[in-house]
């Protein structure tokens, strides 16, 4: 059984081809395009040709039915972030039982934030954002975060980000990092109005997500590549 945890205001047919995003324009524009956290990034920016070819292949998606699996707790020096009450990241916990990959995991969910963050506020030099994202991965969520405030909207609602897994390099460097996300129930909110779009993907919310982790020389592990693939059979729940 899969093992959550919740963020809120108060706590803070092969291999996928990657979306080429440095100089294209980012795929949602509109309240009514794809929502997915991954998909409006597509158009963003990366520099690689490929996904790392050691990349673990996510697993068969899961229905979702059942009893809720019971949430993970963070740890208590976790750092805050700034997300609205109304938009909330449930990510499983998916322990792999091997401390650095665990760390490598831990520090993902904090990019994510930090990512959802800088989104939520518009500012895309925000710490939590910089610490844990670099290089490339941090020029094409930069400009998504940008185009958002721009637009004058944020998301509300929920994401779901699961099926997680981390593979570690010879040298223990870098990591190459796997997951999929379920987007079907967030939405685009008017900042000003408070109006909130709809989101019309479709099987578009299901987004599998491939990048790399570089170990920083204080220890983080930050972003430094990232490639995604909305629709991916792997991360589609029926």
């Amino acid at each position: 059984m899969r093992r959550r945890t919740t963020l809120n205001a108060a706590a803070d047919p092969s291999a996928p081809q990657p979306t080429r995003r440095r100089n294209t324009p980012i795929a949602i524009l509109a309240v009514s395009a794809a929502l997915s956290l991954a998909t409006l990034l597509s158009g963003c920016g990366t520099s690689a040709s490929q996904p790392p070819a050691t990349l673990p292949a996510a697993a068969g998606a899961t229905t979702g039915t059942g009893s809720a699996p019971p949430l993970a707790t963070l740890p208590a020096d976790a750092p805050k972030f700034a997300i609205p009450a109304d938009f909330h990241i449930v990510i499983d916990a998916d322990s792999t039982g091997d401390a650095t990959k665990d760390t490598v995991l831990l520090d993902a969910q904090y990019e994510f934030y930090g990512f959802v963050e800088a989104l939520s506020t518009g500012d895309a030099t925000a710490a939590n954002f910089t610490t844990w994202t670099m290089g490339d991965a941090y020029s094409g969520l930069s400009k998504s975060v940008n185009a958002w405030k721009s637009r004058g909207e944020r998301l509300t609602g929920t994401d779901h980000i699961f099926k997680r897994t981390v593979s570690l390099s010879s040298g223990g460097s870098q990591a190459v990092y796997s997951a999929c996300e379920d987007s079907t129930q967030a939405y685009p909110l008017k900042t000003a109005s408070g109006q909130r779009g709809t989101n019309t993907a479709g099987t578009g919310n299901f987004t599998l997500w491939q990048g790399t982790f570089i170990k920083r020389t204080s220890g983080t592990w930050a972003l430094n590549l990232i490639f995604t693939k909305p629709g991916a059979s792997q991360c589609v729940v029926s």
